[in-house]
Parts: C-alpha cells; structure tokens; sequence
C-alpha cells in the first residue's frame, strides 16, 4: 500500500489571497495535523502567523499614507494640516469642529479677539467664559429662527468677514474701488 504523500504547499504571499482565507487554510491544515497524531512546530507557527497577518490587515488598512483629502482641506490633511481652532467655537448654538471647516473658516474664528456686532447688533460674536474652568468660547449668534432669517444669510465666510472687517468689508462696491486702486498701484511700480 502505497503512502499518500501529502501534496508540496507553495508559500503563499500576504498580498496575493484575503487574510482570512489564510488563516483558514492554516486551520485546516492544523485540522489534518491532529488527525495524523498532533501539531507539528512548524504547523503551529504557521497558523499563528496567518492569524499575525490577519491582525495586522485589519488593524492598519493598506493605505496607511493617504493624504487625507477632503471637501474641508483639498490639498489634504497629511501635506497641508489645517489650523487647529484656538477656543470651543459655536455657530447659532451649534459646537463646530476643526474636522468640519476649511482653513480660511478656522483663521477667521481664530481672528476674533474681543467680542463683536454688525448689522446693528443682529449679528454678533460673543467671547465668554465658561463657570467651569473660565475658558474662552466663541458663540457666533445671528438671527436663524425662520426660513426669512436663514434665506438672507450669507455663507459663513462672508458673515466672518463682516464682523471683523465691518459692511465695508464685503460691500461690491467698495470691494470693486479697491480692486482699482490695487491695480494703479502695481502699474505704477
């Protein structure tokens, strides 16, 4: 009676098959072990390998240098970190994140030193302390209450811009007059 001899297994690399089946196949062969009378070193080696490598899949994804780009940051978080926001701020009663703006949201938040109003007080941005620990927090109040209020909202940008630069700063007109006169000042040079 001929010795069923046990077929030549060719290494298997991580890339090319699931993790999973991996460590499955090695059970298996753990399965046929016990069955020829026990575990091999080899064999046990084997499997906790397999299961290694499983662990390590899972736990940090191929892609482990993405550059993290998105909507709020398109040149991506890795290159081009956005800044961090200096105090907890809010937005009509809502806390913001760092994760949910764009840089020049954050820089303008991170501009604002003392408390400040437009459009006669409706809009506002209010520094305060907390009673906890006497933090600073940046509530940035505007009417909102009815769909009237937020249809005549501008974005959040242009709203930023006018509390710290005044009506002024985000009024065409003016905008225009200093677009011109930029322009003779460098055709002058």
């Amino acid at each position: 009676m001929e010795q069923e001899q046990e077929p030549k297994r060719r290494k298997e690399k991580p890339e090319e098959t699931d993790a999973t089946l991996l460590l499955a196949r090695a059970l298996d062969r753990i399965a046929d072990a016990q069955d020829r009378g026990g575990l091999t070193k080899d064999d046990l080696t084997d499997v906790m390998e397999k299961n290694a490598e499983g662990m390590r899949r899972a736990l940090k994804p191929e892609n482990a240098r993405h550059p993290d780009v998105s909507a709020f940051n398109p040149l991506g978080e890795r290159d081009h970190p956005r800044p961090k926001l200096r105090r907890k701020t809010f937005w009509a009663g809502q806390e913001l994140h760092h994760d949910e703006l764009t840089t020049t949201e954050i820089d303008l938040f991170n501009k604002v030193e003392h408390s400040l109003e437009s459009r006669n007080g409706s809009w506002r941005a209010e520094l305060r302390r907390t009673a906890k620990d006497g933090a600073s927090e940046l509530h940035i109040v505007f009417p909102c209450a009815s769909v009237d209020d937020r249809m005549e909202l501008p974005g959040m940008v242009l709203l930023m811009q006018e509390l710290l630069g005044g009506a002024q700063s985000v009024d065409p007109a003016t905008l225009a007059e200093r677009v011109a006169e930029l322009e003779k000042q460098l055709a002058a040079r």
